[in-house]
């Protein structure tokens, strides 16, 4: 079973006493006229996508993301770039990070990542000039131990910052970083 939650154009969802949201696609849209969601309470955030469009929420109550898509960018050519600090987030196994636009996402305490088995490619994807992937507290790491592989891609100027890492534990993973300005940090592998 899976579910959507979409809020933009001045709508309101009110559903201030969710905390753990599972297989619910959500989408939350800025623009001119941003939608209203409470998201501060938001604890854990399990298989689905979660896409931010021009919007900065409080997503500060995120402890764990698993198996989760997260998209973080502009929704309009007007709409700010985005930048979510994710302070309390301590798990984020099995997900995707992909920032765009000059978007900005920041896991200060998330300290170990799996890239898990689930049969699709995982990616932590920094695309566009300014968009960037703060992971510099990440010193475990193991990528893809399925059939697909796990993909790190800094593109057209994006950044990711992976200088905590000084090795890969196992797994499949390829890093990619594309274009001038493109960085993937790896400054402590050994």
């Amino acid at each position: 079973n899976v579910s959507f939650l979409t809020v933009g154009n001045g709508g309101t969802v009110d559903a201030e006493l969710l905390t753990k949201l599972t297989s619910v696609h959500t989408t939350l849209n800025g623009g001119d006229s941003p939608g209203n969601l409470a998201t501060s309470q938001w604890t854990e955030f399990d298989d689905a996508n979660l896409t931010i469009n021009g919007m900065h929420p409080d997503l500060s109550g995120l402890t764990t993301v698993s198996n989760v898509y997260f998209t973080l960018q502009k929704g309009q050519d007007s709409d700010p770039a985005p930048s979510v600090y994710l302070q309390n987030l301590t798990n984020a196994d099995g997900s995707s990070f992909r920032v765009l636009d000059g978007a900005q996402l920041s896991l200060p305490n998330l300290t170990s990542y799996s890239a898990g088995t689930i049969g699709y490619a995982n990616t932590f994807r920094a695309e566009g000039a300014g968009s960037t992937i703060d992971f510099s507290n990440l010193t475990s790491f193991t990528g893809k131990t399925g059939s697909h592989r796990f993909r790190v891609d800094a593109l057209a100027g994006g950044v990711i910052d992976l200088s905590g890492i000084d090795k890969i534990d196992e797994g499949y993973s390829l890093f990619d970083a594309n274009g001038a300005g493109s960085l993937i940090d790896l400054s402590a592998l050994t």
